[in-house]
């Protein structure tokens, strides 16, 4: 066990720890880019128009039942 705990000091042992640095580093920038993609991709579905519904009736103004007619001497009114 102190033979291999000894090859690892030195040059080598830094070595691995510049190799685990470098992987931190590559995982860390993916999830950013994965991140930045996805607020991107809201941005945009945000900006979207929303398709307006298209009015296909007339709007009309009922009065209740049994509400009282008032005349008018040009047309009825209800």
């Amino acid at each position: 066990m102190n033979e291999i705990l000894d090859v690892f000091r030195g040059p080598v042992l830094s070595l691995i720890f510049v190799i685990i640095a470098l992987a931190g580093i590559i995982v860390t920038a993916a999830f950013a880019a994965l991140i930045a993609q996805m607020g991107l991709l809201l941005r945009i579905r945000t900006r979207e128009p929303q398709p307006q519904p298209s009015r296909t009736r007339s709007i009309t103004y009922r009065m209740p039942a049994g509400a009282p007619v008032v005349r008018s001497p040009k047309h009825s009114v209800r």
